[in-house]
């Protein structure tokens, strides 16, 4: 149906975990209760909804933390071993220099 109108989306049925989502799955809200919610009145299945969607949000900005905090420990790595790397660059460029200066070359 989705391919016929022309539309990239595609429905997947399998579970969120399934599809390696890391998010909490909201309840159906049926159709008398999306109707109250609608008009402003609250439904034990929205109130429910409305937890899973915050816990959701805690979860989705913990993780961005996570990943920020990788990506700074990632950094700060690299930039270790390049000054390992560079260090050991400025003592093989330093025994080359010391053996010109015995030789004579320079």
């Amino acid at each position: 149906m989705l391919e016929q109108k022309g539309l990239e989306e595609r429905i997947d049925h399998r579970t969120l975990k399934a599809q390696g989502i890391d998010r909490e799955p909201t309840i159906h809200m049926g159709a008398e209760a999306t109707a109250l919610e609608r008009r402003g009145i609250r439904t034990e299945r929205g109130d429910y909804n409305r937890e899973i969607q915050k816990r959701n949000q805690e979860r989705t900005a913990l993780n961005a933390a996570k990943e920020k905090v990788l990506l700074e420990q990632r950094k700060t790595v690299k930039t270790a071993q390049n000054r390992k790397e560079m260090g050991q660059y400025e003592i093989e460029t330093g025994s080359v220099r010391h053996w010109f200066m015995l030789s004579g070359c320079v």
